[in-house]
């Protein structure tokens, strides 16, 4: 599901293959990261922009990877997928995002 919506949704890349209980997303084509530098800093904001709305991902070299556990409930997916749109919106057009 998570995966899904961070394709599909809003464009963002995440591997096709992954762990039961882990995903790595990061920044999509729109997003331009053209090294390997600029998609470190994308990770890096993007975990600072989450962390400050009380979602908490851990940022790697070049993805956020994302763990929810038995106790994520599909609100709280559901609360880091607007989280991460108005992240993306705000990195793309300089603007927030009407919720998903």
């Amino acid at each position: 599901r998570i995966r899904q919506r961070c394709m599909q949704e809003l464009g963002l890349w995440t591997p096709a293959r992954h762990g039961p209980h882990f995903l790595g997303v990061g920044p999509g084509p729109a997003d331009a990261c053209k090294t390997p530098e600029e998609v470190a800093a994308w990770v890096q904001a993007a975990a600072k922009f989450l962390k400050e709305r009380s979602i908490y991902v851990s940022a790697k070299l070049k993805v956020l990877r994302v763990a929810p556990h038995l106790y994520t409930s599909i609100a709280d997916v559901d609360r880091f997928l607007v989280a991460l749109a108005d992240f993306v919106a705000q990195r793309r057009l300089g603007t927030t995002v009407a919720r998903l």
